[in-house]
């Protein structure tokens, strides 16, 4: 070996593979030096970190804190190594022989006694703390040949009690002090408060804008649609009153004998205006003029619909949302079009609030016409009762006064 410390002795984790790889060799009934030992102890640990290294890999890229079955199963599967083979190296180990057992035992037990009882590796600092038994001992996880963990008092801290005051007028400083620390928290809240108050005002302010402005924008619709109707009414009757003058009849100028239409010959179709010795139709003419012009209004009117929708699509608010949050977004959203979009959301909140608020106001107002009319009636319908109840005492009572006024004749 060139180098003066050994591969196994680097840390006495090493150092118990080591042995028992050489029990094991040995075991095989194999001679070998110290040399062949170092060259299989590096294989061995290159051929394990490779393993726990892609085992490591794969846990991780699954999410998992520790390797399952199917990432066996690759590492297995990647590195040539069959199952069958682990099995049988498996059953190999339980039915080992028990001198061997007894020796790796041994080598692990002696192993621990040596770092146990070896002196550089305990706390030589914290010998003093001996004196002080410890509360809590190392846990079992911990291995014997790590240091000591620092003793139990090195993390309490000895109290410290203040002095008490006896000058007065430090006392009354310090009260002081301590009372306008309260007036500063108390002037903090109510400022709080104040603020939103503020704003609670000013929310209520703007829906009340929004409410005159929408009633204001309702009259002016009411006021316009009346007059545009009157507007149309006026037209509609001075139309019928031009288009139907006194004492005409439908079908003027008409021959007897002759087909609907005017100044229209006998035996004549409707809407031709032949000669009345023209055996034969006159041709047809097709005018491409006018189909060209027919033909490029439609394609202007294609194209006229096209760009109103995209104009549409692009002035869509949810449009614009998509291109910055949605999953399928395509550009970042910045300050300004986060700013756009809040406020866009605050203004329809707005929008909502008056909408509800006027459709409450009219709930109310229809139910309170309700009641007035209801009661309304109820007093028409009372006030008539009494009045036939009266008209019916006064018949009883005439007809009392005639009964008694024909006894008396009688």
């Amino acid at each position: 070996m060139s180098s003066h410390i050994r591969p196994w002795e680097q840390s006495p984790v090493d150092t118990q593979m080591a042995k028992i790889i050489a029990i094991l060799l040995n075991s095989q009934d194999y001679h070998f030096t110290e040399e062949f030992l170092s060259q299989v102890f590096e294989l061995t640990t290159e051929y394990m970190n490779h393993l726990l290294g892609n085992l490591l890999e794969y846990t991780q890229l699954q999410r998992r804190r520790k390797p399952g079955l199917s990432d066996i199963k690759i590492v297995l599967e990647e590195d040539g190594i069959l199952p069958n083979i682990l099995a049988d190296q498996v059953q190999f180990s339980k039915n080992f022989p028990n001198k061997h057992k007894q020796r790796i035992q041994a080598v692990i037990t002696k192993d621990q006694e040596a770092f146990t009882n070896n002196n550089i590796s305990s706390n030589e600092q914290y010998a003093i703390t001996e004196v002080v038994p410890n509360i809590k001992t190392k846990p079992p996880y911990i291995p014997a040949y790590l240091p000591d963990l620092p003793p139990d008092y090195t993390y309490q801290s000895t109290p410290t009690f203040s002095q008490p005051l006896t000058d007065l007028k430090q006392l009354r400083t310090k009260l002081v002090q301590e009372s306008r620390l309260t007036e500063e928290s108390l002037y903090k809240l109510i400022e709080s408060d104040t603020s939103e108050s503020k704003k609670r005002l000013q929310f209520e302010e703007e829906l009340m804008e929004l409410m005159k402005n929408k009633l204001t924008d309702d009259l002016q619709g009411e006021v316009t649609t009346s007059v545009e109707n009157e507007k149309a009414e006026k037209s509609a009757g001075t139309i019928e009153e031009t288009n139907q003058p006194s004492g005409t009849v439908e079908g003027t100028n008409q021959s007897p004998g002759t087909v609907e239409g005017t100044n229209q010959s006998p035996g004549t179709v409707e809407g031709t205006n032949q000669p009345s010795g023209s055996p034969l139709a006159a041709p047809f003419k097709f005018d491409f003029v006018k189909y060209a012009q027919q033909r490029k209004a439609l394609a202007l009117r294609k194209k006229a619909e096209l760009e109103e929708a995209q104009k549409k699509r692009d002035a869509d608010v949810f449009m614009k949302a998509e291109l910055y949050y949605s999953p399928y977004a395509t550009e970042k959203p910045t300050r300004e079009t986060d700013k756009y979009f809040k406020d866009l959301l605050n203004d329809e909140f707005k929008k909502v609030i008056v909408s509800v608020r006027l459709a409450e106001e009219m709930k109310q107002r229809e139910t309170a016409e309700r009641k007035e009319l209801k009661e309304k009636q109820e007093k028409e319908f009372k006030e008539q009762n009494e009045i036939q109840f009266n008209f019916q005492q006064r018949g009883a009572i005439d007809s009392s006064d005639i009964d008694s006024d024909a006894m008396e004749d009688f």
